[in-house]
């Protein structure tokens, strides 16, 4: 996403922060207060849930999955389905268009992990699904040996895993080297060209359940799609095409406004109200 940036939003200027690598889940309102101090209007976006606080920023626009985000003020917005929906999307991929029941799930620890889980295990009854087995790791795990040992145990028809492409494809690559050769369903995170190239020939036989259309007809994916490619060397993905959509669009709530400044924020928070309503993204 940072490769498109500085060209795609005319008067607007954006310079990113990572917080990331300084402030961990149980600091976010040291993130907000610095964000406070900024001499300008910021905006910024994760993939999980930030806890409420009631220090806000005139206009926070996020991607984020878990139901909990946009509880956080009435200035945060969501551009992508929840978690939950796409959870129960993926169950009834399984069941009905691949005709598989017995499940193993390997889930993500994290809140976009989780609610995508939850989701998924509150549809297992409405689609007669049997689940063998669930099993979670961290973001920071790369070695899945007794994940891999738990599932082949199980035997399992199909594997759904939530997470995102850097750590599917060291597990997918685990768990096709131990020889299990199920199909494996994924969450939207798994869809990034880099989950190939890591991967490799492990990606056979793996679903990803998400929300980019590639072959849509739209003159803005196509643009998206042709300008990352140009930019990143690889092509466009599901999460960045999230986000891109959502500076899309807080830029021309910012335009409208006609200003980029904390005063404005009530006027920006209206036209971003105003654009998003009219979707249907299953957001609180």
């Amino acid at each position: 996403m940072h490769v498109l940036l500085p060209r795609i939003f005319g008067s607007v200027t954006f310079r990113s922060r990572d917080f990331s690598s300084r402030y961990g889940p149980k600091q976010s309102s040291l993130a907000v207060l610095e964000l406070i101090g900024l001499t300008y209007f910021e905006a910024e976006w994760d993939g999980g849930k930030v806890n409420s606080t009631k220090l806000a920023l005139p206009v926070k626009f996020r991607y984020g999955v878990h139901p909990d985000i946009t509880h956080s003020g009435d200035y945060v917005f969501r551009g992508v389905h929840l978690g939950p929906p796409q959870g129960r999307a993926a169950a009834k991929f399984l069941s009905d268009n691949l005709g598989l029941k017995r499940v193993s799930i390997v889930t993500m620890d994290n809140d976009y992990g989780q609610a995508t889980f939850e989701g998924f295990k509150s549809a297992v009854d409405q689609f007669g699904i049997k689940v063998l087995g669930e099993y979670s790791y961290s973001l920071k795990d790369r070695q899945f040996g007794s994940i891999v040992a738990s599932v082949k145990r199980d035997n399992p028809d199909v594997i759904y895993i939530t997470g995102y492409f850097f750590t599917a494809a060291p597990l997918v690559t685990q768990l096709r080297s131990a020889g299990i050769r199920a199909p494996i369903v994924g969450s939207q995170a798994f869809d990034a060209e880099k989950f190939i190239q890591i991967a490799g020939a492990a990606v056979e036989g793996v679903y990803i359940v998400g929300g980019l259309n590639r072959d849509r007809d739209s003159p803005e994916l196509k643009e998206y799609l042709t300008e990352f490619q140009k930019r990143a060397g690889y092509a466009g993905e599901n999460v960045g095409a999230s986000v891109y959509s959502a500076v899309r669009l807080m830029c021309d709530a910012i335009t409208r406004a006609g200003a980029l400044e904390p005063a404005k924020g009530v006027r920006i928070r209206a036209y971003l109200k105003r654009a998003v309503a009219p979707a249907s993204y299953l957001q609180p």
